[in-house]
């Protein structure tokens, strides 16, 4: 799987549908075969909710490598996407960060949150993606913006055409989708309205806000495109009446039609999107990694079974995570709290 077209350095924004729990996960799988592995693994972060930062050994890592986690609670989120933004801005290297503005993966209970959001703010009913809760995204963005450390918004839609990988049981049990493709939009900020412009009364943020909607009423339509296809089923009826097909092979006739206009519809949208198309065979390198990761939990095991420096070891780095996860949410937010702290030692009149 790669990801042609993503940008490898720079300050980017990615913005993505999620269709499933797993999005993050093939993404950053296409990220590290399309681009420098090394680099990506270093700036790319990505926004998650923070009960996954909470996962033993799993989350851990993840809080390790500086991923943005959120409690979907404003005026908590809006204090850690601040002072997030501000340590990105100082660090000064070029960062990549991505973010599922709908706030939530596509589930039955999502979408039917995203229909009632829907009924009550007079929006289109979506069946493909979920309606985007804008105001993380976009505060994001400006404070981004005005740190002058975002050149560009990477626009990515996601499509399973096979398996809808769920959640993480798929991957635990080989089930995983033969492709994955990814829809790559990339957008400079001068092109996005309301960028730039003052946004003391809140006029820049809401034009952020309808142009981020207007991609996702796009997301929808496309998505509808590639999982439908247009209609053919005029022209299967005409061909039974004509020739007295039965139901089999009316069956038969549909999935070609459909084949056909599936087809027609890719090839209509080469000229929209700068890469578009994504293949991947991704069954042996899971059964590759799901071997090595047992050889190692296997030799992990006997080494913390037969040494004791190793057992002292382990037990110290799993007592201080734990403690940092109670005393301060997890380790992201320690580094924020000292860089807080810090900025307002900075502050202090000499």
């Amino acid at each position: 799987m790669y990801a042609a077209g993503v940008p490898e350095t720079g300050w980017n924004l990615f913005i993505m549908n999620h269709r499933t729990r797993l999005d993050w996960y093939y993404i950053w799988l296409a990220f590290l075969k399309s681009t420098n592995a090394f680099r990506m693994a270093q700036m790319f972060k990505i926004v998650l909710k923070s009960s996954l930062s909470k996962i033993p050994g799993y989350g851990w890592s993840m809080q390790m490598s500086r991923f943005l986690f959120l409690e979907r609670n404003w005026e908590r989120d809006k204090e850690h996407l601040d002072t997030y933004s501000s340590m990105v801005i100082d660090h000064g290297a070029p960062h990549s960060i991505l973010i599922f503005p709908e706030g939530t993966d596509y589930e039955p209970n999502s979408l039917l949150s995203s229909h009632s959001f829907a009924r009550k703010n007079n929006l289109p009913a979506y069946d493909y993606v979920l309606h985007p809760r804008i105001t993380g995204t976009v505060h994001l963005m400006q404070q981004l913006i005005a740190g002058k450390s975002l050149e560009r918004v990477v626009n990515i839609t996601a499509y399973y055409p096979d398996l809808i990988p769920e959640n993480e049981l798929y991957v635990l049990l080989g089930k995983v989708p033969k492709e994955v493709w990814y829809f790559v939009d990339i957008i400079e900020l001068e092109d996005i309205p309301g960028v730039g412009d003052d946004d003391s009364e809140g006029k820049s943020s809401e034009q952020i806000g309808e142009w981020l909607k207007k991609l996702w009423e796009e997301k929808e339509e496309l998505l509808k495109t590639l999982y439908e296809g247009p209609s053919d089923e005029k022209s299967i009826n005409d061909h039974k009446h004509q020739n007295g097909t039965s139901e089999e092979t009316a069956d038969n006739v549909g999935v070609a039609a459909k084949k056909r206009t599936d087809e027609a519809a890719l090839s209509s949208l080469r000229d929209r999107f700068v890469e578009h198309n994504l293949v991947s065979q991704l069954s042996g390198i899971h059964y590759a990694l799901f071997i090595w990761w047992s050889i190692f939990s296997v030799l992990a095991v006997y080494v913390f079974s037969v040494s004791l420096p190793a057992q002292l070891i382990a037990l110290i780095v799993v007592s201080v995570t734990v403690f940092v996860n109670i005393k301060y949410g997890d380790w992201d937010y320690l580094e924020m709290h000292l860089h807080k702290k810090r900025m307002k030692e900075q502050q202090k009149p000499l």
